[in-house]
């Protein structure tokens, strides 16, 4: 007799939590610790020839108190994306997207320009990455435009 599948939970209502550096932090993200949630308030930034990092954060619980938190640039910190959606993973699978569409099409292009079938040289690469790579830049920045 088969089993029964048990019932998938319902989704969380709290984005999971990346572990990230924090050079890699974004404003309005939400760092995790053992001595609580940080709201991030400006850009991170490096000193001692980059080994420190300083974000400027502020308690969730206390708003009106921003501090300045130091970490070692190669600690990973545990954040709470705020709605940037997954990062590294889609960033990575956007242009792995994005290089095979420039292959596709310069050979594509010069199979049409040549009419013989010839792999793509780098040359032919370069032309139509930057041709593709230009077009996706106005199509996000319109987009990026119009949501603000």
């Amino acid at each position: 007799m088969p089993r029964k599948r048990p019932e998938k939970d319902t989704p969380r209502s709290t984005p999971p939590l990346l572990r990230l550096r924090p050079v890699q932090v974004k404003v309005g993200d939400r760092i995790v610790d053992e001595t609580g949630e940080y709201e991030v308030l400006g850009r991170p930034y490096t000193s001692n020839a980059g080994k420190n990092v300083h974000v400027r954060v502020r308690r969730v619980d206390e708003a009106d108190v921003p501090i300045a938190r130091t970490w070692g640039a190669r600690a990973r910190v545990a954040v709470r994306s705020s709605g940037r959606g997954v990062a590294q993973k889609t960033r990575t699978r956007l242009w792995g997207a994005i290089l095979s569409a420039v292959i596709v099409l310069a050979v594509i292009v010069t199979l049409r320009s040549t009419g013989q079938p010839r792999l793509a040289t780098v040359a032919d690469l370069l032309a139509y990455g930057c041709i593709l790579v230009a077009l996706v830049w106005i199509v996000l920045t319109v987009v990026w435009r119009a949501r603000n």
